[in-house]
């Protein structure tokens, strides 16, 4: 698990997209962008799942974890959600 900076995610987000990678939403975050799921139905890109961290009452940060193919459990999500 790593951690990334706001501007450095937002960047991924919209380089994610216009390769034509999809955005859910999972819980809009305080401080941050909140948890989030970088997906490719095609299963051409990699899949990002970020998370909201919590540092201290002032601060956040978010931590981003890649797969390769994502696990059973955040699937189910985005059948739920998308």
């Amino acid at each position: 698990m790593k951690t990334i900076s706001c501007s450095k995610l937002d960047e991924l987000i919209q380089r994610y997209i216009s390769k034509g990678g999809e955005f859910l939403l999972l819980r809009e975050g305080v401080l941050t962008l909140g948890d989030l799921i970088l997906f490719d139905a095609s299963n051409t890109l990699n899949n990002f799942v970020i998370k909201e961290v919590y540092i201290n009452i002032h601060s956040s940060t978010q931590s981003i974890i890649s797969y390769r193919t994502l696990p059973k459990k955040y699937l189910k999500m985005i059948d739920e959600l998308y």
